[in-house]
């Protein structure tokens, strides 16, 4: 406060200083304009001359004078008012435009101190959170043994072949952290289903037993190269954790005319990834993720058949599940 006050003396004394230049020169000027008349009065006694009608009477010369000097201080009246409104500022006023700048500046620097503080320097760029929907196709989905039985080169039991069960509904969660421009690692939850296909072992007719289906956690190591455009190829490599479930039809399940129990067991697995694609950011933090990836996941299973709780059969099988999934994304970047 006391800055403010001795900016506003230093005004003052300023325009003290510009109003005697300017009113100096004026009264200076009144003066010269009077000796002159007067001498030119003077010079026109001393030759002889006569005073016209339209020479200047000493009492106008005087009323002249006089004016100036009025028009002098009007001046001066003027500019001391403007000091005086200058000055006489209430010190009230001058905290108050002082506390509402202060606000000011504090409304300006509290949402980009906000944005910092949510996103810290170690989420924002590096993490996308995203889902897929996902298209398979088995690359290995019929044994080339229709009608046979167990040991002839089925896969297990009757059951031949196998059929992608396609869910294109886009709940695929998975979430990347790139520790930089060039490498990052994703988890993601990933499942895939496919209906079994069996031959009746009496009437040769074509059923199915029930459907395999594999669902859990991945992890793969992403490698990307970023460039100018706002596409940016990916390469990744990595496991996935799969729980094995089979989920059996009622018919086959159980038949009522001999009292007959069967049940399959599908084994987890683990299985190798390999992936390939690309990203374009269609908007600011909105990316659209388009890839293939191969699933090398062969899962082991096993049959078992009760009779009034005696043990009839005991099987065991696989499944060939690996797969190449296309997929279509869609990831939020921070």
């Amino acid at each position: 406060m006391q800055n403010v006050y001795s900016s506003k003396v230093l005004h003052v004394m300023t325009l003290g200083t510009l109003f005697l230049c300017a009113v100096l020169p004026s009264l200076a000027g009144a003066e010269e304009d009077v000796s002159s008349i007067v001498a030119a009065d003077s010079e026109a006694v001393v030759s002889g001359a006569t005073v016209q009608d339209d020479e200047i009477p000493a009492a106008d010369t005087a009323t002249a004078v006089t004016a100036a000097g009025d028009k002098t201080a009007n001046k001066a009246e003027v500019v001391a008012e403007e000091i005086a409104i200058e000055v006489e500022t209430p010190a009230s006023q001058v905290e108050e435009k002082t506390a509402a700048a202060e606000n000011v500046a504090a409304e300006v620097s509290e949402p980009a101190e906000e944005n910092s503080s949510v996103i810290p320097d170690f989420i924002r760029g590096h993490l996308q959170i995203g889902t897929r929907s996902v298209y398979r196709t088995l690359t290995d989905d019929d044994s080339g043994h229709k009608g046979g039985t167990y040991g002839t080169g089925t896969y297990l039991g009757t059951i031949y072949a196998l059929d992608e069960d396609q869910d294109l509904v886009p709940l695929q969660f998975y979430l990347t952290y790139f520790f930089n421009d060039y490498v990052g690692v994703e988890f993601a939850y990933d499942q895939m289903e496919a209906e079994t296909v069996a031959t009746n072992g009496y009437t040769m007719a074509i059923k199915t037993d029930g459907n395999v289906s594999l669902a859990g956690p991945t992890i793969s190591v992403i490698g990307r190269y970023k460039n100018e455009t706002p596409v940016t190829p990916f390469i990744g490599v990595g496991a996935g954790f799969f729980s094995g479930d089979f989920d059996a039809t009622s018919t086959w399940a159980y038949t009522a005319s001999s009292g007959a129990y069967r049940y399959m067991n599908v084994d987890d697995v683990t299985a190798l990834l390999l992936t390939a694609g690309a990203e374009w950011e269609f908007v600011e933090h909105w990316m659209l993720n388009l890839s293939l990836q191969y699933v090398s996941a062969d899962v082991d299973a096993e049959f078992d058949g009760y009779i009034n709780g005696v043990q009839y059969a005991a099987q065991t099988g696989h499944f060939p599940m690996d797969n190449i999934a296309f997929r279509l994304g869609i990831a939020y970047q921070f």
